[in-house]
């Protein structure tokens, strides 16, 4: 009976013939090294029995003089194994070293008990010096706002059965991105010699750039030793806690618009970014004309703000673009999905009788008249007629169906100039008009330079376009003001009431309530189990910027 092996690998020795071993790659794959079959995983032999006579052969094997703490084992192996009359049978013994096994030799016997009696098999394995590093991290992702830098703190351990050297690097860094690798006591090294067993803590500080972009970087850590040899790679995530505009649900209000009608131009700003979005421009242009913008004070992340804006068409077919943050003002994670296009067909306008020069001296008579006897009067109906009269001549020469138009536009513009700064809501209250007539007619005068506005909290205010806008001292940002303006109206609410109110997160809500408390401009009741918020007397302290 002869014994021989059949794999190829790392050579040790079955009887007077070669034997070698082959190797288990996925077991334990971050430590085992293709060149060290034995140190963290299971290596098999094949072991060939043949009957060179001519009858059936029963033998029996076993293992023994098994290193302590290893293992060894007859794969698929029961009592016996019967060879037949000139054939051959093979085994496989699985073995296995324990980590940290040292270097050196280890011998296996395999005995083999058949007609002829015992037969051994000297199964001489080699363990080789091995040097390993397990790198262990708290936290593989981190998220930063550019500019900054984000810190991963890790721990190496010295595996293996031998001292060596550790040396870190980084993969995959994006270009203009730089890191560190330091101790805790602040010392930058990239090399680290190591006692079997020792660990050592090491700081890799990333610094990412103002001019960031994207969503998530991934970028690798590897560990080499002295010869270059990889040792271990992780993979670190860098999160960018940027906003990501987009423009959702555009709706072109009326379905069969003709020239000279208003149009109403409906959409939903969405941020799917992972930072609040404030002072968001969006406008509504044409080519390279704009017909329309508006400023969103603030769009939360993971939130949305609905925004509506107005044109007045010309007959065609028109191509309307409504695009948000034109001058990439704020930086993104994606700036690819901040436009929206529609083509709408404008029907010519309906066919209507001018009004006469005759008429429109009347009116202009009579309107006169009124003013006069309302200034005199001082009453409320001579202030109107007073406002009014100064915009009639402008509508003598428009067809009638826009003749209220233009009337109540310059009844808008008069009610500012007597009152300035009063808010939307007041104006379309005391004007008792409707939300979208107003709205146009404010863009109009705007756009026109008309009339100014400026934000104040969740109010938009409106002045006369040659007065000098009034200021107030601040320190607070526009969404704190929000939460104040919200507050003020709604003395009592909670927190996670407030959050429901603007679309934030509570945790978002929680951090500015603090603020505004710090500033004694809220009072947080803590003494129920829902605390309650309260604005106090205190100024507001806010910059507003003309």
């Amino acid at each position: 009976m002869v014994v021989v092996a059949l794999q190829d690998g790392p050579s040790l020795e079955v009887g007077y013939l070669p034997c070698v071993v082959a190797h288990r790659t996925d077991y334990f794959p971050a430590f085992l090294p293709a060149s060290t079959p034995l140190m963290n995983g299971r290596a098999q032999v094949g072991l060939l029995l043949q009957n060179d006579g001519n009858g059936f052969e029963d033998v029996t094997v076993d293992l023994t003089d098994v290193p302590v703490g290893w293992t060894a084992e007859l794969v698929d192996y029961l009592d016996l194994v019967r060879i037949p009359p000139s054939g051959s049978r093979t085994l496989q013994v699985s073995i296995s070293a324990p980590v940290g096994t040292p270097p050196g030799e280890e011998v296996i016997v395999a005995r083999m008990w058949g007609s002829e009696g015992l037969r051994t098999a000297l199964l001489r394995v080699h363990v080789p010096e091995l040097f390993t590093v397990d790198p262990q991290l708290d936290e593989e992702a981190r998220t930063i706002t550019p500019p900054g830098t984000v810190v991963f703190p890790f721990t190496m351990v010295a595996t293996g059965n031998t001292p060596g050297e550790a040396r870190v690097s980084v993969e995959g860094v994006p270009v203009g991105w730089d890191y560190a690798f330091n101790t805790p006591e602040g010392v930058a090294s990239v090399s680290f010699p190591m006692d079997l067993g020792e660990r050592e803590t090491v700081h890799l500080s990333i610094r990412v750039p103002e001019d960031a972009v994207g969503d998530t970087e991934a970028i690798d850590l590897v560990v080499r030793d002295r010869y270059g040899e990889l040792l271990a790679r992780v993979p670190l995530y860098v999160r960018l806690r940027l906003p990501d505009l987009t423009v959702t649900d555009v709706v072109v209000l009326p379905l069969d618009p003709r020239e000279g009608t208003p149009m109403t131009v409906r959409a939903t700003i969405v941020n799917l970014g992972m930072a609040d979005a404030e002072d968001v421009s969006v406008v509504l242009k044409e080519g390279s004309t704009v017909l329309d913008r508006d400023t969103l004070s603030i769009v939360p992340r993971m939130g949305q703000a609905e925004v509506v804006l107005y044109l007045v068409p010309q007959q065609g077919r028109r191509t309307l673009v409504l695009e948000v943050d034109p001058a990439d003002v704020i930086r993104e994670r994606s700036e690819a999905n901040n436009l929206v296009k529609r083509h709408v067909d404008v029907a010519a306008p309906p066919e209507q009788p001018l009004v006469t020069p005759a008429v429109a001296t009347a009116s202009i008579a009579v309107v006169v008249t009124v003013s006069i006897i309302g200034l005199l009067g001082g009453t409320e109906t001579g202030k109107y007629a007073f406002l009014t009269v100064i915009f009639i001549p402008l509508y003598t020469k428009i067809k009638k169906d826009r003749v209220l138009d233009h009337y109540l536009r310059g009844k808008i513009h008069g009610y500012i100039i007597a009152n300035p700064g009063e808010h939307y809501n007041a104006i379309k209250e005391q004007l008792n008009v409707t939300n979208g007539a107003l709205s146009y007619h404010l863009r109009v005068l705007e756009r026109e330079g008309y009339i100014r506005s400026r934000m104040d909290g969740i109010f938009k205010r409106f002045y006369p376009s040659d007065m000098k806008l009034p200021t107030t001292q601040r320190n607070i940002s526009s969404f704190q003001e929000v939460i104040l303006t919200i507050v003020k109206n709604n003395q009592g609410l909670s927190q996670k009431d407030i959050a429901k109110r603007i679309g934030a997160s509570s945790q978002v809500i929680n951090y500015h309530v603090k603020i505004l408390e710090e500033s004694n401009l809220i009072r947080v009741d803590r003494s129920r189990r829902k605390s309650k918020v309260y604005a106090t007397d205190a100024p507001t302290t806010v910059v507003a910027v003309e």
